[in-house]
């Protein structure tokens, strides 16, 4: 059967904080890696283990986890922990240390306060798994290599004329003086040969082409062999478009080619104004103008205009819309102008009812605008 400091070890590696019941838990915070200038040593990351002696309650994930890896109940398991814990209380009680394999240790001080001291040699970090501690060459070991013993031995000889002294010194170290490399002479000539055509068109451009009268500069600005010739230009007659022709039919002929279902025409009176006009269903088409005669009088009785739902080429397809508008409540109607037909869902006399009115018709998902 596996051992608890087993499966506290699995535990640790996977979890944060690991709770034994009735005895503490330990809480483990990762640590960033670690260089020791002075040995030569960078360490890892790692887990930095703590022990917290008022984690007592039980979350069951110790037991839980003994069951699982040992093949045993859940209540075998907790009896196996609570005998593992009672021993662990004697053996500290006694004065001597529970160690903990790849954990740490635990003893009492002369409190009986629980100390915890973690293994030095297991990293339960799971992303550092494998990792070990990389030596280097220390300021320490450096400064030792650095220090040279400076020797000296004194070589006396006697003769009857002269007393000669030697002394042996070390000679200083020779500091090599690097050559100058050729890369820094040849970016001074690039950047010479670069500058001159910059200055020469910096002088050629804006004196000698009209760049500052255009505002646009070419490739023909950079030669200076380059002639520039004044542009000639030639007056043509404009063709005016079709669509932009004035219209030359009267209001009889625009009222002969209404459709029998049109009820109402909006005559353009002006650029801003429409003015409606109810057809009679006669042979004739005789048409009465609403209002007076007076813009200002007529504006001032007028609905805000007419909320247009669609416009067609065709009659058919109006008639249908507005049919299709009256059954759903609403005040619909054809409206023909000198190009299309329209159709409108109501004309709004204020402003409370055209909102009133594009809620209903936005609620359709029918798009309109309104025709004044």
């Amino acid at each position: 059967m596996a051992q608890f400091e087993d499966a506290l070890v699995e535990l640790l590696i996977q979890h944060n904080c690991v709770i034994v019941p009735n005895f503490g838990g330990f809480v483990a915070r990762q640590s960033s890696a670690k260089i020791d200038h002075a040995k030569g040593v960078i360490s890892p990351p790692k887990k930095s283990l703590l022990f917290n002696r008022s984690l007592i309650n039980n979350d069951g994930l110790l037991i839980n986890h003994f069951a699982t890896s040992s093949s045993i109940s859940y209540q075998e398991s907790e009896i196996a922990l609570k005998e593992k814990v009672k021993q662990w209380h004697k053996v500290l009680s006694e004065g001597q240390r529970v160690e903990l394999d790849k954990i740490g240790m635990l003893y009492l001080d002369e409190e009986k306060n629980i100390h915890f001291e973690q293994d030095r040699y297991t990293n339960l970090l799971l992303e550092s798994y494998g990792l070990e501690s990389v030596h280097f060459v220390g300021s320490d070991e450096i400064k030792l290599l650095e220090k040279r013993e400076v020797r000296g031995s004194c070589n006396l000889s006697f003769n009857t004329t002269e007393i000669e002294i030697q002394k042996e010194t070390t000679e200083a170290p020779l500091i090599s003086i690097p050559k100058k490399s050729k890369t820094s002479n040849l970016i001074k000539y690039a950047a010479a040969a670069a500058f001159l055509p910059f200055a020469f068109y910096t002088y050629w451009i804006p004196i000698k082409s009209p760049v500052l009268d255009s505002g646009i500069i070419s490739l023909n600005d950079f030669n200076p062999n380059y002639q520039h010739k004044s542009g000639k230009y030639t007056t043509d007659t404009l063709q005016m478009n079709r669509a932009n022709k004035v219209s030359t039919e009267s209001l009889d002929q625009k009222l002969s080619a209404l459709p029998e279902e049109v009820s109402i025409y909006y005559y353009k009176f002006d650029d801003d104004l429409y003015i409606p006009v109810s057809l009679k269903n006669s042979d004739e088409k005789e048409f009465v103008i609403e209002g007076d005669e007076d813009k200002e009088a007529h504006r001032s009785r007028q609905s805000m205009g007419e909320w247009i739902i669609g416009a067609f080429g065709d009659a058919t397809n109006a008639k249908q819309l507005c049919d299709e508008l009256k059954q759903q409540g609403f005040s619909s109607k054809i409206l023909k102008t000198s190009t299309l037909i329209r159709v409108s869902a109501g004309a709004p006399k204020n402003q409370e009812q055209l909102n009133q009115l594009k809620a209903k018709t936005d609620a359709l998902n029918l798009d309109g605008w309104l025709l004044k």
